[in-house]
C-alpha cells in the first residue's frame, strides 16, 4: 500500500496538472489567434519580391559579369553557385557573400547592402569584420592579402 506521503505527492502532481488544462474556449481562442497569425505571415511572405539568390544572380548580371568568372574569382566551388541558381531558399554563409563581394570588387556600401540582404552585417565590434571592412573601404580586392592579414591578426582566413 502506498504511503500517505507518496499519495500526497501524487495529489499535488494531479492538482498541478489541473491548472495546466485549458478550457475549450481558451483552446478555440488560441487556434483562432494562430490562424490569424498564419494568414498575416503568409501575406507578408507573398510581398517578398525576391529571395537572396535571385537578387544576387540579378545583381551579378546587372554588373555585366559572368557567374562562372565570379565564383572562380571568389575561389568558390561551383556547387555553391549551383545551389544559388537552383535553390530559391538557399542562403549562403557570410563568408560566401564576402568572397563574392570581393570577387565583384564592390565598394563598401554595396558590400554592406549585399550582406544585409543575406541577413548579415559587418560589425564595428568585431576586429575581424573591421579588417574586412578596411579592405573594402580601401578597395583592396586581393583575397590572398586579406587572408594573410587576417591570419597575421590571429583570425581564420575567408
Amino acid at each position: 500500500m502506498p504511503t500517505t506521503e507518496f499519495l500526497e505527492r501524487v495529489d499535488s502532481y494531479i492538482s498541478g496538472q489541473r491548472s495546466r488544462v485549458y478550457s475549450t474556449a481558451k483552446v478555440c481562442e488560441c487556434m483562432s489567434y494562430s490562424l490569424r497569425t498564419k494568414k498575416l505571415l503568409d501575406e507578408r511572405l507573398r510581398q517578398v519580391r525576391q529571395t537572396f539568390p535571385q537578387y544576387l544572380l540579378q545583381f551579378i548580371a546587372e554588373r555585366g559579369l559572368d557567374e562562372v568568372e565570379v565564383y572562380k574569382r571568389a575561389n568558390l566551388d561551383r556547387r555553391i553557385f549551383s545551389k544559388l541558381r537552383n535553390g530559391a531558399n538557399y542562403m549562403p554563409s557570410k563568408r560566401t557573400v564576402l568572397l563574392i563581394a570581393l570577387a565583384m570588387e564592390l565598394p563598401l556600401d554595396e558590400v554592406e547592402d549585399l550582406l544585409y540582404r543575406a541577413g548579415y552585417s559587418l560589425s564595428e565590434y568585431s576586429r575581424k569584420d573591421v579588417i574586412i571592412q578596411f579592405f573594402f573601404e580601401e578597395r583592396i580586392y586581393d583575397l590572398f592579402l586579406l587572408n594573410e592579414t587576417l591570419d597575421h591578426y590571429g583570425y581564420k582566413p575567408l
